[in-house]
């Protein structure tokens, strides 16, 4: 076994626990939408602001690179039950298993 296939493994698992994740719906500018795992997380944001700093509390979705559409891109939107958001920025990890999205709630 290849460290990328037991990574591909973990991913797996990670994204087919559904004590970790929720289901979410992914909607491309272009394209159709695709219902898919993710894990959501809402980490604090340290921004320094020279002698002061500010904590901002964001949005971050963690999804398997493959369940998401080829094209995905920023302005995509994601939505979550009823809460809705805007993915700000998509990185993927080295290996192209998980891709982490940045969000914007939506009003």
């Amino acid at each position: 076994m290849t460290i990328e296939n037991a990574f591909a493994m973990a991913a797996d698992d990670l994204f087919g626990d559904a004590n970790l994740t929720v289901e979410a719906t992914y909607t491309p500018v272009v394209g159709l939408a695709v219902t898919l795992p993710i894990v959501l997380r809402r980490p604090d944001q340290e921004i320094n602001l020279g002698v002061s700093g500010l904590q901002v509390i964001s949005w971050q979705a963690k999804a398997r690179a493959r369940d998401l559409p080829p094209a995905a891109a920023t302005g995509d939107g994601l939505a979550i039950g009823a809460d809705t958001f805007t993915v700000r920025q998509i990185e993927r990890d080295a290996l192209n298993l998980v891709v982490s999205l940045d969000l914007d709630k939506n009003p």
